[in-house]
């Protein structure tokens, strides 16, 4: 417990990048690969718990949450319909 105690303060100073960075995790963890090995899940589910606390706005942490997801399987959809060429022997 003194270990979360002594990490919110930090939590607080995120202010307005504490949105980007689960925008950006929520991203990362659509990836192909990348989802595997980085749990996005338990750190936007800690930032819920954050914004449930006080600290960071509801509404925008799910508006960035579900952005950084879209974005992320956008790219994961362009990488397996476009990016085949990667993957052929010739390429």
């Amino acid at each position: 417990m003194e270990f979360i105690n002594s990490f919110l303060p930090t939590i607080e100073s995120f202010g307005i990048w504490g949105y980007w960075i689960v925008l950006l995790i929520s991203l990362v963890e659509s990836l192909p690969f990348i989802g595997l090995v980085i749990p996005g899940t338990i750190f936007v589910g800690f930032f819920g718990f954050m914004s449930a606390r006080g600290y960071l706005d509801i509404g925008d942490l799910i508006w960035f949450a579900a952005i950084g997801a879209i974005l992320g399987d956008g790219i994961s959809y362009y990488l397996g319909t476009k990016g085949i060429k990667f993957f052929l022997e010739n390429g």
